[in-house]
């Protein structure tokens, strides 16, 4: 679960926002 957090670190655009599910 630990790549989920890099990817939103890695591209903070808003598919890691949804990946998130904030």
């Amino acid at each position: 679960m630990a790549e989920e957090q890099t990817l939103v670190l890695v591209k903070p655009d808003g598919v890691a926002n949804g990946h998130i599910g904030m």
